[in-house]
């Protein structure tokens, strides 16, 4: 297998994944007793999936489809089984994963380790709320089930548990009953925050999925541009609406480090708002709605090769909007726009996952080009808006916050410390646990 760094390519290290195919490997390789790291497709945008001091192992190959129960939904695979393999078999049979990153190219274990949340966690919560039970190999322990009734404290632990708590073997997750592989979708643009609060509300009731783009290039004290996606599965009625076509594209090399500036993200990003000002709508397939980005493979390498950074936080409900408007400002005075925003609201549905990210509020996502020290500046700075407003930044896209941060963010990593396997470490881990 060829050597990888981060999704976001802010890392300088390539490192060469060791594959097994077979508990016993696994159990062969836990018993040399160096640290280790266990990741699937390696789609985190920081460090959480990889270690520099130690072996990396991949559960690629661990990924054996070992039931599904077509007339109740009940999946039972290998943490390796990626979320395009589910699909692939689900999707004809009338299933569909219950939340869906943005991103079909995870793997089941990845998706636990994380907790991912998708465009309907105001109706489904997160990935971990639909988890019913999972196989764990701890080098201490052996092979361990957990549930919520047996040892629950291992399996709230493991769920958002970035990984650490044991190499995750197998797990059953409940999937969603579909009535079609294709989508109603409403794209309804917005002039500012206050709207997009309005239409977001009123979408929560009657949609199973909503999203928002943002053109930040657009952010001032009274005005910010952007388009709310709002989604159900089609019934009949609906089929006299186009079908979108899905085309897939590749970026065969790494772009120079000028080939995204802000001039360009400027005129594509008023561009797109221009060409969605009026309230839209149309069918879409799953591919098309869940996993536009996959369209472009190696989308990253056109950041070039100093890479990107993802700064996704959550702020709580009450003033989840302002500060999200201080962020998008201050980034405006700082003369570093975002090439990419991305908006969603979290609903009421606690998390299983006594480490996970999501919680009531916004969330917003916003890619940066890594210009060195100044980027950095600002993200620290943005650190400092999310703690004063009680929120928290996503382990799984983080690849440069504070030990202090992290620690203040999630003040239940003192207790999570006691489940930790001994051998299972990562470089965001080492970084932040200081």
């Amino acid at each position: 297998m060829s050597g990888f760094i981060s999704w976001g390519k802010y890392s300088n290290h390539k490192l060469t994944p060791l594959e097994f195919y077979w508990e016993n490997e696994l159990i062969e390789i836990t018993k040399q007793n160096t640290p280790m790291n266990v990741s699937g497709l390696r789609r985190s945008y920081g460090d959480v999936c990889y270690t520099t001091m130690g072996t990396n192992l991949c559960t690629k190959r661990f990924s054996r489809f070992i039931q599904f129960d077509i007339k109740t939904g009940v999946l039972e695979c290998g943490s390796g089984v990626t979320l395009s393999d589910i699909n692939r078999v689900s999707v004809p049979c009338g299933w569909f994963i219950p939340v869906s990153p943005g991103t079909k190219h995870v793997s089941l274990g990845g998706m636990i380790a994380n907790d991912v949340h998708g465009k309907n966690h105001h109706k489904a919560g997160s990935f971990g709320n639909n988890i019913s039970e999972l196989t764990l190999y701890r080098s201490v322990d052996g092979k361990i089930l957990c549930s919520p009734t047996v040892n629950r404290e291992l399996f709230t632990n493991t769920i958002g548990g970035l990984g650490l708590t044991g190499v995750i073997v197998n797990a059953t997750v409940q999937l969603k009953k579909i009535a079609s592989n294709t989508l109603f979708v409403e794209d309804i643009p917005f002039q500012n925050l206050t709207q997009y609060e309005e239409i977001t509300a009123e979408s929560d009731t009657s949609f199973e999925y909503t999203v928002a783009w943002i053109n930040a290039h657009s952010i001032s004290n009274t005005t910010c541009h952007g388009i709310l996606s709002r989604a159900n599965y089609v019934d009949t009625r609906a089929n006299h609406l186009s079908k979108a076509t899905d085309v897939r594209l590749r970026v065969p090399v790494t772009a120079p480090n000028f080939f995204l500036n802000s001039f360009l993200m400027k005129l594509f990003n008023h561009s797109y708002y221009l060409a969605h000002k009026n309230k839209t709508e149309a069918i879409k397939t799953i591919d098309a709605f869940f996993y536009p980005l996959d369209k472009v493979d190696d989308w990253n390498k056109l950041y070039g090769k100093r890479g990107f950074f993802q700064y996704q936080c959550v702020v709580p409900m009450r003033s989840g909007i302002a500060v999200i408007k201080e962020l998008l400002l201050w980034a405006k005075k700082q003369g570093q726009i975002p090439y990419l925003s991305v908006l969603k609201k979290f609903g009421a549905t606690p998390a299983v996952g006594i480490m996970s990210f999501p919680m009531p509020g916004y969330t917003i996502a916003l890619d940066f080009p890594n210009n060195g020290k100044r980027t950095l500046q600002l993200l620290n700075e943005f650190d400092r808006i999310i703690l004063q407003a009680n929120g928290r930044l996503y382990p799984a896209k983080d690849a440069r916050m504070a030990p202090s941060t992290f620690q203040i963010m999630y003040p239940q990593f003192t207790s999570f410390k006691q489940y930790l396997d001994p051998q299972l470490t990562s470089d965001f881990w080492r970084r932040v646990s200081v």
